[in-house]
């Protein structure tokens, strides 16, 4: 009975995630909390799991990840990787997301070059896509901490009583399968789809209104200061002030207060504000 009581909850939550009725978080801790209501998971069994070295490692890759994310780094890194003739473009992003995909989360590896890779012109994006993906999927497979599945297994051998995974012991599989795939990708992305954007300049612009706390460490500075004028994607439109607009912004103008600064742009980098705090 227990069997079958299991295996319905388990079909049920699928149904759940999948139509999207509920909430992925909501419907986890509802059917943690149900088990352990019906006595089908003792408490002590179920705190042990939210202490589980591989749920640890990987909420501080997700934390880093975000952190890189909210830096200029990958951007600034992004803008010089797809430079130069097609194929060495695509052999530098290529290389590049495996390594980082390596050590970090793939889903924010990709999403820090898509910008960049939607933004040039001299290298068709529809070229270049599958390699992003394929290459972060592939980097990620050969650390212990490139992808979450390595580190549930990490967990399982553990648990039951096997040995520690090291942190490259994936790497002996995982390197040689990569190099493998990178030179079939290579080869075969000249054949992959050749879709220019229609108009790279004609993308709508977007305005961002963001309001400066009082205890903010941006007020009193100068924009110069503050290094508000070289945003990547975002520009500092005008200033909204005690209801007067201040356009345009000059470089020497100090901020104050309750100040409400109005970026137009690409709305796709409004992470780039998140990294100044107030």
């Amino acid at each position: 009975m227990m069997t079958w009581t299991v295996l319905l909850s388990i079909a049920g939550l699928l149904v759940m995630l999948i139509s999207g009725w509920v909430r992925p978080a909501a419907a986890f801790v509802s059917l943690a909390g149900g088990y352990l209501l019906l006595g089908l998971v003792d408490t002590a069994i179920l705190l042990q799991q939210y202490t589980n070295p591989a749920l640890a490692t990987l909420l501080l890759l997700l934390l880093i990840s975000l952190a890189l994310e909210r830096t200029p780094l990958l951007d600034w890194l992004s803008l010089r990787i797809v430079k130069g003739g097609e194929r060495t473009a695509t052999a530098r992003l290529m290389g590049t997301s495996a390594v980082l995909s390596a050590f970090l989360n793939n889903t924010a590896v990709v999403a820090a070059f898509l910008g960049a890779i939607s933004r040039q012109s001299h290298v068709a994006p529809s070229r270049l896509l599958i390699p992003l993906s394929y290459a972060s999927i592939l980097g990620g497979m050969t650390t212990l901490v490139g992808t979450s599945t390595n580190l549930v297994v990490s967990s399982f051998a553990l648990s039951s009583g096997g040995p520690e995974l090291g942190m490259f012991q994936f790497s002996l599989v995982g390197v040689p399968v990569a190099l493998l795939s990178f030179v079939v990708l290579l080869w075969r992305a000249q054949r992959l789809p050749q879709h220019q954007p229609e108009n790279i300049t004609e993308k709508l612009s977007y305005f961002l209104a963001a309001d400066l706390e009082p205890g903010s460490e941006l007020v009193g500075k100068s924009i110069e200061a503050n290094h508000l004028r070289s945003l990547e994607g975002l520009y500092l439109l005008e200033i909204e002030r005690e209801g007067r607009l201040i356009s345009p912004v000059g470089p020497e103008e100090i901020l104050k207060p309750a100040d409400t600064l109005i970026f137009t742009g690409e709305v796709s980098k409004v992470q780039a504000l998140q990294r100044f705090r107030g």
